[in-house]
């Protein structure tokens, strides 16, 4: 029987990219999911339509440090708060 969610982890070794930039993408919204009670779920059919839709459009992900957000230690070195 083939799946139709799946666990982020699961999504991110489909889709090839680390567990990190799966909950990425999921926290910035590049990817849809759905909730149930605390767990995260992407539908399959949602991933693959995503997939298709970047080799359309070549869409980039970029991890928070490429979009020049400041790293942790640097905020608490000079007293920032996020």
């Amino acid at each position: 029987m083939k799946r139709l969610l799946l666990k982020p982890k699961e999504a991110a070794e489909v889709i090839q990219v680390c567990r990190s930039k799966m909950y990425f993408m999921l926290a910035e919204g590049l990817l849809p999911s759905i909730r149930i009670g605390k767990s995260i779920r992407i539908p399959l059919k949602a991933l693959e339509g995503w997939v298709e839709e970047c080799q359309s459009n070549t869409k980039t992900v970029y991890t928070p440090l490429e979009k020049g957000y400041p790293k942790p230690y640097e905020s608490q070195r000079n007293g920032d708060n996020i």
